[in-house]
């Protein structure tokens, strides 16, 4: 039997997905933030972003690198709601701080999201990129898929993606068959 890759991919992008949206909701405080339907992003336009924050999770049977791009100003304006009063000197550290560890507290989601499919996963530190620096990544070939897609309270806008680089077929039916789409309650992380 072959392996599935789209199948395997819809689950797996979901369930990136909905974690990306559960973390955002649960580390802004606001439960406006959905996935905008109805705006695609083409994966060749990410560049032009001004940020970008990354993180790589990898097992021996696959790579997923999760990215954050944003505009700075969605950023700040995100961490000024949840940190008045901090110094304008500081605001644009904290701002990059933040969208790092929002990609190390999704990519900590996913890691637990496998925990039933018994499968290992390392997690590098999460680090920022100029958003030219997108076109350093691969796109859609052998074995290697992206997505992309926006989140949005009508006011800030952020966009996610995900590449998997599959190593073993043998992942993609336990994908198939066991991923959970809809986020897992993980033990709580405080951010600041």
């Amino acid at each position: 039997m072959s392996p599935d890759f789209e199948t395997a991919n819809k689950t797996l992008f979901k369930c990136i997905q909905n974690s990306s949206l559960e973390v955002l909701k649960n580390e802004s405080g606001s439960e406006n933030f959905v996935i905008n339907e109805k705006v695609s992003q083409n994966v060749s336009d990410l560049h032009y972003y001004e940020d970008i924050s990354c993180i790589l999770l990898i097992s021996q049977d696959f790579k997923i690198i999760f990215k954050t791009h944003y505009w700075l100003n969605d950023m700040l304006s995100l961490i000024k709601g949840l940190r008045p009063g901090l110094q304008e000197s500081e605001q644009e550290k904290k701002a990059k701080d933040f969208a790092k560890e929002l990609c190390n507290i999704i990519a900590g989601k996913i890691k637990y999201q496998f925990i039933p499919l018994k499968c290992s996963i390392g997690q590098s530190l999460p680090v920022s990129l100029d958003g030219f620096n997108q076109l350093f990544f691969a796109t859609n070939t052998k074995n290697i898929f992206t997505n992309s897609w926006i989140v949005t309270d009508q006011k800030i806008n952020l966009c996610f993606s995900t590449t998997i680089e599959y190593y073993n077929s043998d992942i993609i039916q336990k994908i198939c068959n066991d991923l959970n789409i809809n986020p897992v309650s993980a033990p709580e992380v405080e951010m600041f």
